[in-house]
């Protein structure tokens, strides 16, 4: 018998892919960049350029996304960033997302940070940093997910009260993933890590939509 499908949406380094691949799902990978070792059917797409059509092309019994965050992530350090600009990509990317999503008429999470809230609407559930919307989200969720991080070092709020803004600016460089913008290797590196989804988190969320799938089904 053949394995569901399931499409991972900005796949990255294969957070998502990996879990749902442990749960028993064929899992197709999209994003503007293969990253190595992805485990997952890789397709090079720019998600923004993909159409429902596209997506209900592979019938998929799934789909997860977990867009770009940081500009979101932003709008959550006031204390470095006191005037971020309004994240217009990041919204933009969620919506699309979003719309693909529904359009294929399956369960679907998706993925992003908590400040994502104030932009897109209220997640359905969170794991810790993780925060979940979507038709496919478990209403509960096991204690040990929650021991999962973003991965990165955000640096200490508490530290820069007082400070001047210059002094906050030299402070904020020692974190790469505190900057506005950059192009640099360590940068995506940063980028990448941020964005990825805990093994434990991708498996149990795969796990939730099989039995699902077998409910459904019966």
């Amino acid at each position: 018998m053949d394995k569901p499908i399931a499409l991972d949406l900005f796949s990255g380094k294969g957070g998502w892919t990996d879990g749902l691949m442990a749960a028993g799902f064929t899992v197709y990978g999209f994003d503007i960049k293969e990253y190595e070792g992805y485990k997952g059917i890789f397709v090079k797409r720019n998600i923004l350029e993909m159409t429902p059509e596209e997506i209900r092309s592979y019938n998929p019994a799934f789909i997860c996304c977990s867009s770009p965050c940081e500009e979101f992530s932003i709008h959550g350090m006031k204390m470095f960033h006191p005037n971020p600009k309004h994240p217009d990509m990041g919204i933009r990317l969620f919506n699309h997302a979003k719309m693909l999503c529904e359009s294929a008429g399956c369960l679907y999470v998706m993925e992003n940070v908590r400040k994502a809230q104030d932009f897109v609407g209220y997640a359905v559930n969170h794991c810790g940093p993780f925060y979940l919307w979507g038709n496919g989200v478990p209403a509960i969720i096991p204690p040990d997910c929650y021991k999962a991080k973003k991965g990165i070092t955000l640096g200490n709020g508490a530290a820069v009260k007082g400070m001047s803004q210059e002094e906050k600016r030299l402070y904020r460089k020692q974190f790469t993933n505190l900057q506005v913008s950059g192009t640099s290797e360590k940068r995506k590196t940063y980028t990448a890590q941020w964005a990825s989804i805990p093994i434990g988190l991708s498996t149990y969320v795969g796990q939730f939509a099989m039995q699902s799938l077998a409910v459904t089904v019966k």
